[in-house]
Formats: structure tokens, C-alpha cells, sequence
């Protein structure tokens, strides 16, 4: 599907109907998407006071293209400001994502409740601000989630998430784990991280139980706000049990944070990724993600 307007989806463009209690349940695309902003491999748009309770079992493997404006996600591309989404589950995408900020491999935008138990596997590409291998701007909490694939953007780049927006309900980002690549070329950064990128200034975030092992490039001639888990922590920011592969470039390094590959794939870990959770998240499997944990029953 091509289009040179706003608005595309490989379901629907927009959705605007009024009301509470509908779901979008177990929807595919799997051919290119390709508008000029507020693209989405399922939906492009959610407008005006639309609510939506849940978007569960859907996956995009069409590659997702926004040329002009903000906007692109290979479920979602916007959830407009009086719009709502209460929750996106279960969601994979395997699409290239390509566009010019507020780009995420499941969600562009999301202002909603939470988004968890979803996997992004494949490029996100901005040539903007607010870059995330899971989501680009949210309002709303991410959990059980990760990110293979590479993230490139500008400032407010992430593996899971480009930055979180001004709220007073505060996000939570919990056991998720980034191992895609991340790549900023600008020529001033601020606000890169391996799991988020930038918490601004009126904004809450507790970020916890989460890994990156991702590697973190920066082309830029003033940089800033450049670490392994969270990078610019302008905002009311509260972490807890988080690490980042040792070697990961970053301006600030936390040291605690910091753990070699070796530390990473042994059983030692678990305790540590698992604590303060009622129930553990974390577990080890044989032959997969190159013997790094993973969460438990998302594959």
C-alpha cells in the first residue's frame, strides 16, 4: 500500500470512532506501508476522543515508511493527544521502520495505559527526535518487552523507548531488555540510552529489572546525556536493578550498572534481575539470545 497523505495503516488509517470497549484482536499486514506521516503497519492513526480497551495479537512484517512528519510504527503509528489506548499486548513487528522522529517498532506514539509483552525485530531508522526500538514518545508504562533490531535516530533515542512524555502519572519500564545496536548522528545529542532515552523535565519514571547489551554510537560534535540504561534524567527518575554490558559508551557510567558478558549469562544474574519482584521475570533457555537471559514465557 503507498500513499503521499497522512494517516495509513495496513488495517486502518484512522481510527475515530467515539466510545469505550473495543478491541483489535490478532490483525497481520505483512505488505509496505508507505504515507507521508502517522503510519502504522496496523493502524496509522487513533483520532480525535477515541478510546481503545486492547490491541492484542497483532504483527507487522511490511516494511513501514513515513517521508514527510512525525510518526510511524510497525502497529501503531500515532495515538493522538486525546485519543487513548489502554493497552497493546502481545504484539510482534518485523518490519523496517523508516521516518522522521517519533518513530518505534511497535508504536510511534502511545498515550495509553501500557504496552507489554512485545517484541520488535527489526530496524527502526529516524532521521528525527523520540527513537525506540519498542515505542517513541510514551505516556503510559512499558513492561515485558524487548528489542533486537538496530535504532538509529537523533536526540531522545532509546532500545526500548525514545523518551517518556510530561505526565503526572509516572511510566514504569520494567524487565526489558534491549541487544539491538544503537546509532545517533547529529550534531548535538542529548538523550540516548540503551533502554530510554530521554526523561524530560516534568516527567516521573521508575525504570527497573531491565538489561542492555546493545552497543551505543554517537557522530555528533556536543554530546550529552549518553548512557547504558536511561540517558538525559532531567525528570523525577528512580531506578533499581538495571545493567549495562561493560565497554558500552556512555558519558556518565553508572558503576553498579555495569556487568561483563561473562557476569551477564551466568545464573548469578537472576537473583539480581528478579529482585524486588513478586514474581521472577527472568530465566535462562538454551540457544537463545546468545546465552543472555530472557523473560520468562515471551519468546
Amino acid at each position: 500500500m503507498f500513499g503521499n497523505t497522512n494517516s495509513v495503516g495496513g488495517i486502518l488509517g484512522v481510527y475515530a470512532i467515539e466510545g469505550v470497549g473495543k478491541n483489535i484482536v490478532s490483525c497481520k499486514n505483512t505488505g509496505m506501508i508507505n504515507g507521508a506521516s502517522y503510519v502504522g503497519g496496523i493502524v496509522g492513526l487513533f483520532a480525535n476522543t477515541c478510546h481503545i480497551n486492547s490491541i492484542i495479537d497483532c504483527c507487522n512484517s511490511g516494511r513501514i515508511i513515513a517521508t514527510k512528519e512525525i510518526g510511524v510504527g510497525g502497529i501503531v503509528g500515532i495515538v493522538g493527544s486525546n485519543a487513548r489506548v489502554d493497552l497493546i499486548t502481545n504484539c510482534i513487528n518485523e518490519g523496517m521502520i523508516t521516518g522522521n522522529g517519533y518513530a518505534g517498532g511497535i508504536c510511534g506514539q502511545f498515550l495509553g495505559t501500557k504496552i507489554e509483552n512485545c517484541r520488535n525485530h527489526a530496524s527502526v531508522f529516524s532521521q528525527g527526535e523520540l527513537t525506540g526500538g519498542i515505542v517513541g514518545l510514551i505516556k503510559g508504562s512499558v513492561e515485558r518487552c524487548y528489542n533486537t533490531g538496530t535504532v538509529l535516530g537523533e536526540s531522545g533515542c532509546g532500545g526500548i523507548g525514545g523518551g517518556v512524555a510530561r505526565s503526572e502519572i509516572s511510566s514504569n519500564i520494567q524487565n526489558c531488555f534491549n541487544v539491538g545496536n544503537i546509532s545517533v548522528n547529529s550534531k548535538t545529542i542529548s538523550g540516548v540510552g540503551g533502554v530510554f532515552g530521554g526523561v524530560f523535565v516534568n516527567t516521573k519514571i521508575t525504570v527497573s529489572n531491565c538489561y542492555n547489551v546493545g552497543s551505543i554510537e554517537v557522530n555528533a560534535t556536543t554530546v550529552s546525556g549518553v548512557n547504558g540504561i536511561v540517558g538525559t534524567e532531567a525528570g523525577d527518575v528512580t531506578k533499581a536493578n538495571n545493567f549495562v554490558l561493560t565497554g558500552t559508551y556512555q558519558t556518565e557510567p553508572v558503576e553498579e550498572e555495569i556487568k561483563t558478558a561473562e557476569e551477564l549469562k551466568n545464573e548469578a544474574i537472576l537473583p539480581l534481575l528478579n529482585a524486588g519482584l513478586e514474581e521472577a521475570a527472568w530465566e535462562f533457555r538454551t540457544g537463545e539470545n546468545e546465552g543472555y537471559p530472557v523473560i520468562i514465557g515471551l519468546q
